[in-house]
């Protein structure tokens, strides 16, 4: 990966360009996001260099919109492409240890979906929720979609519906289990 001292570099210069969109309307943060699979170690982790890089590009300078903030052309957010690329779960954790990450996480898709309401959907079966419990706020299970859904509708709705995930949204959503 890029080090991180050129991307703080680059920033000093520059620092609109943390938000500068290619074609596609992708800021720096979604394209490590939606490749952060290509930035792990042989152990399966981000190294120090990528998390730097990660810190950076959740920066504000000279008081500037956090990049969490900031659609692509698809609506969808920095934590929507976390979620719907399976990022990383250390990439994951570190966005939501942003100042930024409880109103970001609140953000939606044209559909009405946060971040977490496609991690509900992406999870099937047996799978790990991990990512789930990562991006879980208080907030975003009593979210209604478009549709009218709440995450919880959405994983119950998944096949085969994860029985894990059920329980965890339960018990951390004792609320919107019983819409």
């Amino acid at each position: 990966g890029t080090p991180w001292t050129f991307v703080q570099k680059l920033i000093d210069v520059y620092p609109a360009g943390l938000l500068s969109p290619t074609k596609s309307g992708d800021t720096p943060l979604h394209l490590l996001v939606a490749n952060a699979e290509h930035q792990l170690n042989e152990a399966g982790f981000l190294d120090r260099n990528t998390s730097k890089v990660v810190e950076l590009l959740l920066s504000t300078p000279n008081k500037q919109k956090c990049a969490l903030y900031m659609p692509n052309n698809e609506n969808l957010y920095p934590l929507h492409c976390a979620a719907a690329f399976d990022a990383p779960l250390q990439l994951i954790r570190l966005l939501m240890e942003s100042p930024h990450a409880a109103a970001a996480s609140l953000l939606v898709t044209h559909s009405g979906w946060t971040a977490f309401h496609l991690a509900c959907m992406a999870v099937s079966g047996n799978k790990p929720i991990d990512h789930v419990q990562a991006l879980l706020t208080y907030k975003c299970c009593k979210l209604f979609d478009d549709n009218d859904r709440t995450p919880i509708m959405l994983a119950l709705e998944t096949n085969p519906a994860s029985s894990k995930l059920i329980r965890c949204l339960v018990k951390a959503c004792p609320k919107t289990s019983s819409l």
